[in-house]
């Protein structure tokens, strides 16, 4: 799920069994959320994006279309995110005004996300939480542990903070290949939707230029028909059939 971690107690504290309970905590089958990102600049300027999200979990991938549906700037911007445990990710975007998807690969994937202060990858390692781990500190509440993404990938490690009672990811800090912290992501409020743990406002914050944004789950479907989530939503011909 997009950005949804289900409430499952951590028992074991090896980094491997850690990030095998976060992993398990996104698993579900099929969803449906309604987001609101607040983009909220140095000086506290704000401007807001409301996007429709549609995950679905298969054996082979995780896969996510999102339509954005206000301001009218960004209304019918389109993007499918596709995590692939065993093979490359793939990130595709569609633009209504040129009417055709692209590819985000390279460097772009560390590009701002539709202007807000998450790039295209940290949608991607939020959400898969892989890499190469070390545990750093456990507590009666919280587990932390440091992830290095590997080759590629515009930062050198992640430092995630786990909520030892739910397995919820709560904050991450985010260092650049030069070793300085450049974000932090804080999970501030939760609720309980279905019986499971879900995060409802999270906030990136740019600690370079002082810029933040706040994520903001309005509504959510976690147990969506999966017939609503066809194959063929995530796709390039369906971005372009469906403006």
């Amino acid at each position: 799920m997009f950005w949804a971690f289900l409430g499952l107690a951590m028992a074991a504290t090896s980094p491997e069994a850690v990030l095998a309970t976060a992993r398990k905590a996104v698993a579900v089958d099929a969803s449906v959320q309604t987001v609101r990102l607040e983009l909220v600049g140095r000086g506290g300027a704000g401007r807001s994006r409301e996007m429709v999200v549609s995950t679905r979990r298969d054996p082979d991938a995780q896969r996510t279309h999102l339509r954005f549906t206000a301001p009218t700037e960004v209304a019918g911007t389109q993007m499918v995110l596709v995590d692939r445990p065993n093979a490359p990710d793939e990130a595709l975007l569609y633009l209504p005004a040129l009417k055709k998807v692209s590819t985000v690969g390279g460097r772009g994937r560390g590009g701002s996300f539709m202007g807000s202060d998450f790039s295209f990858e940290d949608l991607e390692l939020i959400s898969s939480l892989s890499g190469a781990s070390t545990l750093i500190s456990e507590g009666a509440e919280r587990v932390v542990i440091d992830l290095q993404p590997g080759a590629g990938s515009s930062y050198s490690r992640l430092r995630c903070s786990f909520e030892r009672s739910t397995g919820l990811l709560r904050e991450a800090e985010l260092f650049d290949a030069q070793g300085a912290a450049v974000k932090r992501l804080v999970v501030s409020e939760v609720a309980t939707v279905g019986g499971r743990v879900v995060p409802v406002r999270s906030e990136m914050a740019n600690l370079k230029n002082g810029s933040s944004t706040r994520m903001v789950v309005l509504s959510q479907r976690l147990d969506a028909p999966r017939s609503e989530l066809p194959d063929a939503m995530f796709t390039s011909a369906w971005m372009e059939s469906h403006p």
